[in-house]
């Protein structure tokens, strides 16, 4: 109930912000405005707003440009015309910055030339003057399967306006390639704690001479792997294969996102069982989403429910145990949810099955890393120990000296965090 609720808040709250961006647009006219750089912790900064946030608001982003970023060309200038289908391709959920720029535009053509793939389907409505009821589902739909929200919107309708434009005239777009690091936390985490050897580098982006290559896509491109993929690649090595559900998309996809949401947490100090139950919900929460995915193809209301029930024995099929019941409609089956307890039973039977392969191979692919954390934190902890302990003695005896005197009559009782606050009266 909780998750279903959650999604349903998140669309609310997107709302918000879109109406948040609308008031804020009425007020500010056609003026530029200018964001006032702000620094909140060590290796995290950003901007000073709470309403228009293009940093940290995605629903907001992709309605924001700067006045550099806009760009005329012809269409039949294909050097130009290459780099705005990059910039396309990324909000299609296409790895643009993860592998050549050729391999890219070669899966971006080959979608462009299928008149029954959704993303075409989707640009062709979004060509019209005026979409209609139909139109609309299509785009909702493809917004869906690319993943990536406002910025596969954005996409969609920008390479629409680009097929558009009459021949021999001029397109104009402010659509940007976003940058993005890879996996730079753990990668921070692991070169600060001194545990990025040059095996490691590689997987972040850090290049010597003898890998033989100068940027992470050629890394890619060469088969190389990044951490998120190494961890994933490593679980299912210990993975009983009826397992395999849990590890995938329902079109097979997805191991990197997934085991990024693992492997993030534990970078960050996570422990390993908060890392497996946040790993169930995301198994729980996908279902959700091939649910809804369903509802919203053009399938007939049988077709649909059909594909539900396929769904929900998978699921429960994988789980070995009935936590969703079959359906009789498509409107029955976006209803399904789990109510705490059942999520806190499917997470335990989540622990039993796969757990252990989970810790294996994060074990496996970030031994190092666990190692000096663990390590660093025994050290803390020991420095504290030997601190605390040696102001509680110095403490207690001061007070005993105060009581003696008749400074104070009795000794006030302190907490465990006393010594931290209260040392500088002692010195």
């Amino acid at each position: 109930m909780q998750l279903v609720e959650g999604r349903s808040a998140g669309r609310q709250s997107i709302a918000d912000e879109l109406q948040y961006l609308d008031e804020f647009r009425e007020l500010q006219g056609d003026q530029p405005f200018f964001p006032t750089p702000t620094v909140w912790s060590q290796q995290r900064s950003g901007f000073d707003s709470n309403l228009v946030d293009y940093q940290q608001n995605k629903s907001q982003r992709f309605d924001m440009a700067m006045e550099a970023w806009k760009t005329s060309f012809a269409p039949t200038d294909t050097e130009t015309a290459d780099l705005f289908k990059l910039a396309v391709a990324q909000g299609l959920g296409l790895k643009v910055d993860k592998q050549s720029n050729a391999k890219t535009l070669e899966e971006l053509n080959a979608v462009l030339d299928n008149p029954e793939h959704i993303f075409t389907q989707a640009i062709a409505a979004l060509r019209k003057p005026k979409l209609d009821g139909s139109d609309t589902q299509i785009v909702v739909a493809a917004v869906q399967d690319a993943g990536e929200e406002m910025h596969s919107l954005q996409s969609l309708a920008e390479m629409a306006r680009f097929l558009n434009t009459p021949q021999g005239g001029s397109f104009e777009t402010s659509v940007a390639i976003e940058v993005d690091g890879v996996a730079n936390g753990p990668a921070l985490s692991q070169i600060l704690l001194g545990a990025a050897n040059s095996q490691l580098g590689a997987i972040y982006g850090f290049f010597n001479k003898s890998d033989g290559v100068t940027n992470f896509p050629e890394f890619a491109d060469a088969g190389q792997l990044d951490i998120y993929e190494r961890v994933g690649e490593s679980v299912k090595r210990y993975i009983d294969g009826k397992y395999a559900y849990y590890f995938q998309k329902p079109d097979g996809s997805g191991m990197r996102k997934i085991f990024k949401g693992a492997v993030t947490p534990i970078t960050f100090s996570a422990g390993m069982r908060t890392v497996q139950d946040a790993m169930a919900i995301d198994v729980v929460q996908r279902f959700y989403a091939e649910l809804e995915s369903i509802a919203n193809s053009k399938d007939t209301n049988i077709s649909k429910r059909d594909r539900m029930n396929d769904a929900i024995n998978m699921f429960n099929t994988t789980a070995g145990k009935q936590f969703f019941r079959s359906v009789q409609s498509p409107s029955q089956g976006l209803q399904l949810k789990l109510t705490p307890p059942q999520m806190g039973a499917f997470q335990g039977v989540y622990r039993d099955q796969v757990g252990e392969a989970i810790e294996q191979g994060i074990e496996d692919e970030m031994k190092d890393f666990l190692d000096r954390r663990t390590s660093m934190n025994e050290m803390a902890s020991a420095i504290w120990t030997r601190y605390n302990d040696t102001f509680t003695f110095l403490a207690d005896k001061r007070m005993k000296e105060l009581v003696a005197d008749g400074t104070i009559q009795t000794i006030p009782s302190r907490d465990r965090n006393a010594g931290a606050r209260g040392a500088a009266g002692f010195r």
